[in-house]
């Protein structure tokens, strides 16, 4: 699939904190998430998502490096661990998801218009954490797309406001109490310090 319409809508297949339009729409709209400590430019198009909606990816994820804007460990999705990740499909036009690709990866410019990805398999951009694109399937017509790891880091702990925005997504796209939200997390690699009423008790404490 080439990226040859700069008009075409694409589904973001968002994970980790970007579950929560809270955090997202920084990459839209520009501005500091809650608990972050970054400032994101925003994207050329500023524009909100077409639509969003949840869904799965078929592989499961884990809490990997060390981010300076989370403080601890973050998400990666993993093609190659056996699982599902709950997301939420933004639908966003191509540009935009290439200046989201861009503000993940701390790329001064988005990659141009000609990344390939066929359904299924995975294309490496650059070396930065986020650097592959992957294609899931497609939807309506329209690629879902995503990025990840080119190759699995060592797990690493996550933070509470890290995991508060993915408790926070999690309810807002697929419907999820805290609870349920939490018990999925802590079966993840990262989180062997966590169980499901301690980190609810932690977070209830925030």
């Amino acid at each position: 699939m080439a990226f040859a319409h700069p008009a075409r809508s694409v589904w973001y297949a968002a994970y980790g904190s970007n579950l929560s339009w809270e955090r997202f729409r920084c990459y839209l709209h520009g501005g500091r998430p809650p608990h972050g400590n970054r400032i994101y430019p925003g994207s050329r198009d500023p524009s909100d998502p077409l639509g969003s909606r949840q869904s799965w990816l078929p592989c499961g994820f884990g809490f990997a490096r060390q981010s300076a804007v989370w403080g601890g460990g973050v998400a990666f999705v993993d093609p190659q661990r056996a699982g599902r990740t709950p997301v939420r499909l933004w639908q966003i036009t191509i540009e935009q998801f290439l200046d989201v690709f861009a503000q993940e990866n701390r790329l001064e410019d988005p990659p141009g218009l000609d990344i390939e990805v066929d359904q299924g398999s995975m294309s490496h951009v650059t070396d930065s954490w986020y650097g592959s694109v992957m294609r899931a399937a497609d939807h309506d017509s329209s690629p879902v797309l995503t990025f990840t790891a080119a190759t699995a880091a060592p797990a690493a702990e996550p933070t509470l406001a890290y995991l508060e925005a993915m408790v926070v997504g999690l309810g807002e796209s697929h419907g999820w109490d805290r609870a349920t939200a939490v018990e999925h997390l802590c079966d993840a690699p990262g989180m062997q310090r966590w169980d499901p009423v301690g980190l609810v008790s932690a977070l209830g404490k925030r």
